[in-house]
């Protein structure tokens, strides 16, 4: 059974990378209801008893399970995630220091122009990140670009409003192999 479950666990994962996860659930429920004809074809003798059939059918089900699991994950095979963004912070004295949501990704600062930095990650080289906004209420199509820099692993950037405005804020960041990771937030000044 483990011997049948890796393959199976191997081409259920590709096949969910390509998109037809759901060939891969085909398979298994026809490998599943032909196991008794597929044993004997390959020359091993199918249990009487039910408890020995339960405990085969459990066993190729969870080798499938881990090797379609381990196929998903790692990043030295390929990776299907994008970057991280996340932790907002701004400049206060001299340093950076974690600005607290008042709610949902929603940040107020007491400043009308604000030094900026959000962490970015990946486990393969980041090829760009940017920066953009919008001011809420507005029309999202007309998104500004800023002026960012990344040094890793921060994305630094400057942004300026007026008392009462609230901007929607995108860092988008874009891995070596193409992937993209973004965050947006809503910033009040």
């Amino acid at each position: 059974m483990f011997i049948l479950g890796v393959p199976l666990g191997f081409l259920s994962g590709f096949l969910m990378l390509q998109g037809y996860w759901y060939l891969s659930i085909i398979i298994m429920f026809l490998i599943l209801l032909f196991l008794k004809q597929l044993i004997t074809s390959l020359g091993i003798r199918f249990p009487k008893r039910a408890s020995h059939r339960f405990f085969m059918g459990a066993e190729l089900v969870l080798t499938w399970l881990v090797f379609w699991i381990i196929f998903l994950n790692p990043p030295p095979l390929h990776l299907v995630s994008g970057p991280q963004v996340s932790t907002l912070q701004e400049m206060e004295s001299g340093k950076f220091v974690n600005l607290t949501a008042t709610s949902s990704n929603h940040y107020s600062v007491d400043t009308q122009s604000v030094d900026l930095r959000m962490y970015v990650y990946y486990v393969k080289p980041i090829s760009s990140v940017s920066v953009s906004y919008y001011i809420e209420g507005g029309n999202p199509s007309q998104v500004n670009t800023v002026s960012s820099t990344y040094t890793q692993p921060w994305v630094y950037f400057n942004l300026s409003g007026t008392v009462g405005q609230v901007d929607v804020v995108t860092v988008r960041a874009v891995g070596s192999n193409g992937i993209v990771g973004s965050d947006t937030f809503y910033l009040s000044f």
